[in-house]
Formats: C-alpha cells, sequence, structure tokens
C-alpha cells in the first residue's frame, strides 16, 4: 500500500474504514464507505464526524491504528482513522508521584511474637 496519495494509481471501488474519537465520557465510531486511494483527511470529511465532535478536532493529530499518519496518507480497507488528545499528565510523572506516595506510607509488619 502506498503512504502518500501522489504516486497512487487510480483504481476503482470502495473500501471500508471507521473514524474514531474518544472524549472522556462520549466516544465515536464512525463507519464509512469510500473510494479506494481515500485519503485520511478525505476519509475525516466523509464520516462528518466534525458535525458530531466539533470543529476543535481538526487541530488534533490524526493517525491509523494508533500510529500518526499526514492527512495525505492512503487509506486500506478495514483501517481505522484516530484522533490522538493530548495527555493530561505525563504517565512516568504519574508513576513517580505514586511510587513517592506508597514509599511515604508506613507499611504493616508481621509480628510472629
Amino acid at each position: 500500500m502506498s503512504d502518500t496519495a501522489d504516486d497512487a494509481a487510480p483504481v476503482t471501488g470502495s473500501i471500508a474504514v471507521e473514524v474514531a474519537y474518544a472524549e472522556p465520557d462520549q466516544q465515536y465510531l464512525l463507519p464509512v464507505r469510500v473510494p479506494v486511494g481515500t485519503t485520511l483527511i478525505e476519509a475525516v470529511h466523509a464520516s462528518g464526524i466534525v458535525g458530531v465532535a466539533g470543529t476543535s478536532i481538526m487541530s488534533l493529530a490524526r493517525g491509523v491504528f494508533g500510529e500518526e499518519k499526514p492527512d495525505n496518507y492512503v487509506l486500506g480497507d478495514g483501517d481505522r482513522v484516530e484522533f490522538y488528545r493530548p495527555l493530561a499528565a505525563d504517565a512516568m510523572e504519574q508513576r513517580r508521584r505514586r511510587a513517592a506516595r506508597q514509599s511515604s506510607q508506613p507499611r504493616a509488619h508481621d509480628s510472629a511474637d
């Protein structure tokens, strides 16, 4: 499969893709059938996700199956386009804080007396 629309040969037919976006309290998974050769951004527009989730999602990073891709990435049958929200907190920092809290708590000791 090609990575960009620039080197894609014209082909006929259609493919099924999904466009996904999740907020903390709401998830959207929109299936859409698009022509073979459709790019990531074309599928986003065809899905109508902007009308459902709002225009602010267009400023987010996008990709396919957890890997960030450019808007001109040519999709394949079964691909899932995803929007990636920024993390609320760095995972490494959260682990450090949790470890510090746990180490500062007194431990229960077994007494064999």
